[in-house]
């Protein structure tokens, strides 16, 4: 069958789908996804194939396939590395460490819920570096007026603060 991407168009892709069980397991599915292979040669056939093993039967297969496909960047630390300092360790004990390592993982993750939760749009593809650069290093100045303090930014900044706000509303709103 010819896969079909995300956004409804056909792809160059196509998969199968069988169903196999080993000894004392429970059956499972595999989805085979074969696409023409960009050099060919002596040795590389026509194409190319990837197998995925499933047991997922709910969703339909190419559903599973782009779920899987999309973990591609599970293992991309590019990000956690040169943006939070987790490149290297500071300590010869492994427990600060790990502490260490903890607390950058978990900084990653609240930036990464910021920009999917709250800003949303094209901020979710932004680097780390990037939002802060045009996030969080506004400039501004905190001045009296009244018996209230106003946070005074420059005039192109208003719409994403006010976005920002609004969204915190929802998030912190009483249920």
């Amino acid at each position: 069958m010819r896969l079909v991407g995300p956004d409804g168009k056909q792809t160059d892709r196509e998969y199968r789908t069988t169903v196999h069980c080993m000894e004392k397991t429970e059956a499972f599915t595999i989805i085979i996804e074969r696409w023409p292979n960009p050099r060919p040669d002596l040795f590389d056939g026509a194409y190319c194939y990837h197998a995925i093993a499933t047991n997922d039967y709910e969703r339909e297969t190419k559903d599973i396939i782009w779920f899987h496909n999309g973990r591609g960047n599970a293992e991309n630390n590019k990000e956690l590395k040169s943006s939070f300092g987790m490149g290297y360790f500071p300590c010869q004990s492994l427990r600060a460490n790990a502490v260490w390592l903890g607390l950058g993982v978990l900084a990653h993750n609240l930036a990464v819920v910021v920009k999917r939760l709250l800003l949303g749009g094209d901020w979710v593809t932004k680097t780390i570096a990037t939002f802060r650069w045009q996030l969080v290093f506004i400039a501004g100045k905190v001045v009296p007026h009244g018996q209230e303090l106003w946070l005074q930014v420059r005039t192109c900044y208003h719409e994403l603060l006010k976005l920002i706000h609004d969204r915190l509303r929802l998030v912190f709103a009483p249920t």
